[in-house]
Protein backbone atom coordinates (compact mmCIF):
# COMPACT_ATOMS: atom_id res chain seq x y z
CA UNK A 1 0.00 0.00 0.00
CA UNK A 2 2.82 2.37 0.88
CA UNK A 3 4.57 1.66 -2.45
CA UNK A 4 1.29 2.32 -4.30
CA UNK A 5 1.01 5.64 -2.49
CA UNK A 6 4.51 6.55 -3.70
CA UNK A 7 3.48 5.76 -7.28
CA UNK A 8 0.29 7.82 -6.88
CA UNK A 9 2.35 10.69 -5.47
CA UNK A 10 4.71 10.51 -8.46
CA UNK A 11 1.74 10.65 -10.85
CA UNK A 12 0.20 13.57 -8.98
CA UNK A 13 3.52 15.47 -8.97
CA UNK A 14 3.88 14.91 -12.73
CA UNK A 15 0.34 16.20 -13.31
CA UNK A 16 0.91 19.24 -11.08
CA UNK A 17 4.20 20.11 -12.83
CA UNK A 18 2.40 19.77 -16.17
CA UNK A 19 0.03 22.57 -15.15
CA UNK A 20 2.97 25.01 -15.27
CA UNK A 21 3.15 24.90 -19.07
CA UNK A 22 0.78 26.48 -21.61
CA UNK A 23 -2.11 24.24 -22.67
CA UNK A 24 -4.67 24.38 -25.39
CA UNK A 25 -8.01 25.08 -23.77
CA UNK A 26 -10.01 24.63 -26.96
CA UNK A 27 -9.52 24.00 -30.65
CA UNK A 28 -12.14 24.83 -33.26
CA UNK A 29 -12.25 24.36 -37.01
CA UNK A 30 -15.15 25.59 -39.10
CA UNK A 31 -16.34 26.75 -42.50
CA UNK A 32 -18.33 29.93 -43.06
CA UNK A 33 -20.91 30.11 -45.77
CA UNK A 34 -22.40 33.40 -46.86
CA UNK A 35 -22.78 35.95 -49.72
CA UNK A 36 -19.56 37.82 -48.86
CA UNK A 37 -17.34 34.73 -48.53
CA UNK A 38 -15.41 33.77 -51.66
CA UNK A 39 -15.72 30.08 -52.63
CA UNK A 40 -13.24 27.79 -50.87
CA UNK A 41 -11.91 30.53 -48.60
CA UNK A 42 -14.46 30.21 -45.77
CA UNK A 43 -12.36 28.00 -43.54
CA UNK A 44 -11.84 29.24 -39.98
CA UNK A 45 -9.51 28.04 -37.29
CA UNK A 46 -9.58 29.10 -33.64
CA UNK A 47 -7.50 27.96 -30.69
CA UNK A 48 -7.40 28.97 -27.07
CA UNK A 49 -4.16 28.69 -25.12
CA UNK A 50 -3.95 29.05 -21.35
CA UNK A 51 -0.68 30.67 -20.38
CA UNK A 52 0.05 30.44 -16.65
CA UNK A 53 1.60 33.87 -16.15
CA UNK A 54 0.31 34.70 -12.69
CA UNK A 55 -0.36 31.18 -11.41
CA UNK A 56 2.50 28.75 -12.02
CA UNK A 57 0.81 26.15 -9.78
CA UNK A 58 3.62 26.35 -7.28
CA UNK A 59 1.30 25.42 -4.41
CA UNK A 60 0.12 22.27 -6.22
CA UNK A 61 3.69 21.23 -7.06
CA UNK A 62 4.85 21.79 -3.46
CA UNK A 63 1.86 19.87 -2.08
CA UNK A 64 2.51 16.98 -4.47
CA UNK A 65 6.19 16.94 -3.46
CA UNK A 66 5.23 16.91 0.21
CA UNK A 67 2.83 14.03 -0.43
CA UNK A 68 5.63 12.14 -2.20
CA UNK A 69 8.00 12.68 0.72
CA UNK A 70 5.33 11.61 3.22
CA UNK A 71 4.64 8.45 1.22
CA UNK A 72 8.37 7.64 1.13
CA UNK A 73 8.66 8.15 4.88
CA UNK A 74 5.60 5.96 5.43
CA UNK A 75 7.14 3.21 3.33
CA UNK A 76 10.44 3.45 5.22
CA UNK A 77 8.60 3.32 8.56
CA UNK A 78 6.57 0.31 7.44
CA UNK A 79 9.70 -1.50 6.27
CA UNK A 80 11.37 -0.75 9.61
CA UNK A 81 8.33 -2.00 11.56
CA UNK A 82 8.16 -5.23 9.57
CA UNK A 83 11.91 -5.73 9.95
CA UNK A 84 11.69 -5.31 13.73
CA UNK A 85 8.74 -7.69 13.91
CA UNK A 86 10.48 -10.35 11.81
CA UNK A 87 13.65 -10.07 13.91
CA UNK A 88 11.66 -10.37 17.14
CA UNK A 89 9.80 -13.41 15.83
CA UNK A 90 13.07 -14.95 14.68
CA UNK A 91 14.59 -14.45 18.15
CA UNK A 92 11.54 -16.11 19.72
CA UNK A 93 11.71 -19.06 17.32
CA UNK A 94 15.45 -19.52 17.92
CA UNK A 95 15.03 -19.36 21.69
CA UNK A 96 12.22 -21.92 21.55
CA UNK A 97 14.31 -24.19 19.31
CA UNK A 98 17.24 -24.01 21.73
CA UNK A 99 14.96 -24.87 24.66
CA UNK A 100 13.47 -27.87 22.86
CA UNK A 101 16.91 -29.08 21.85
CA UNK A 102 18.27 -28.71 25.39
CA UNK A 103 15.30 -30.50 26.94
CA UNK A 104 15.54 -33.35 24.44
CA UNK A 105 19.30 -33.67 24.80
CA UNK A 106 19.62 -33.37 28.60
CA UNK A 107 16.39 -33.52 30.56
CA UNK A 108 14.61 -36.40 28.82
CA UNK A 109 17.55 -38.82 29.01
CA UNK A 110 18.07 -37.96 32.69
CA UNK A 111 14.42 -38.57 33.54
CA UNK A 112 14.45 -41.81 31.54
CA UNK A 113 17.51 -43.00 33.47
CA UNK A 114 15.88 -42.05 36.77
CA UNK A 115 12.66 -43.87 35.83
CA UNK A 116 14.61 -46.98 34.79
CA UNK A 117 16.56 -46.90 38.03
CA UNK A 118 13.33 -46.50 40.02
CA UNK A 119 11.77 -49.48 38.19
CA UNK A 120 14.87 -51.54 38.86
CA UNK A 121 14.87 -50.55 42.53
CA UNK A 122 11.17 -51.35 42.77
CA UNK A 123 11.73 -54.79 41.30
CA UNK A 124 14.55 -55.42 43.79
CA UNK A 125 12.35 -54.02 46.58
CA UNK A 126 14.91 -51.34 47.42
CA UNK A 127 12.35 -48.51 47.00
CA UNK A 128 8.72 -48.14 47.95
CA UNK A 129 5.94 -47.79 45.35
CA UNK A 130 5.15 -44.15 46.23
CA UNK A 131 8.72 -43.08 45.59
CA UNK A 132 8.80 -44.99 42.27
CA UNK A 133 5.53 -43.37 41.21
CA UNK A 134 6.90 -39.94 42.15
CA UNK A 135 9.93 -40.51 39.90
CA UNK A 136 7.62 -41.67 37.08
CA UNK A 137 5.40 -38.62 37.62
CA UNK A 138 8.43 -36.35 37.25
CA UNK A 139 9.37 -38.14 34.02
CA UNK A 140 5.88 -37.58 32.64
CA UNK A 141 5.97 -33.92 33.73
CA UNK A 142 9.29 -33.50 31.89
CA UNK A 143 7.78 -35.05 28.74
CA UNK A 144 4.87 -32.65 29.07
CA UNK A 145 7.32 -29.75 29.42
CA UNK A 146 9.10 -30.90 26.23
CA UNK A 147 5.78 -31.06 24.39
CA UNK A 148 4.86 -27.60 25.66
CA UNK A 149 8.22 -26.31 24.43
CA UNK A 150 7.66 -27.91 21.02
CA UNK A 151 4.25 -26.25 20.87
CA UNK A 152 5.84 -22.90 21.77
CA UNK A 153 8.45 -23.44 19.04
CA UNK A 154 5.79 -24.23 16.44
CA UNK A 155 3.77 -21.17 17.44
CA UNK A 156 6.90 -19.00 17.19
CA UNK A 157 7.68 -20.37 13.71
CA UNK A 158 4.11 -19.70 12.59
CA UNK A 159 4.33 -16.12 13.89
CA UNK A 160 7.64 -15.76 12.04
CA UNK A 161 5.97 -17.00 8.84
CA UNK A 162 3.15 -14.52 9.30
CA UNK A 163 5.58 -11.65 9.90
CA UNK A 164 7.76 -12.65 6.93
CA UNK A 165 4.75 -12.99 4.65
CA UNK A 166 4.91 -16.68 3.69
CA UNK A 167 7.25 -19.60 3.58
CA UNK A 168 10.61 -19.18 5.20
CA UNK A 169 13.73 -19.63 3.02
CA UNK A 170 15.00 -22.48 5.19
CA UNK A 171 11.69 -24.33 4.71
CA UNK A 172 12.01 -24.06 0.94
CA UNK A 173 15.43 -25.73 1.13
CA UNK A 174 14.22 -28.54 3.40
CA UNK A 175 10.75 -28.85 1.93
CA UNK A 176 8.95 -29.09 5.28
CA UNK A 177 8.10 -27.11 8.36
CA UNK A 178 11.55 -27.49 9.87
CA UNK A 179 12.33 -28.85 13.30
CA UNK A 180 14.88 -27.93 15.90
CA UNK A 181 17.83 -30.29 15.96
Amino acid sequence: IAAARIDAGDARAFAERGKRWPWFSFLEVGYEVGPGVPGGLGWTFQAGVEVPLFDTNRAGVVAAGAAQNAARRTLAAEVERVTREVRARLREARAAAVLVTELRARALPATERAAAAARQALEGRHIDVIRALTVDERRVMMELRVLTSVRRYRAAVNELRRAAGGRLPIESERGSGGRPH
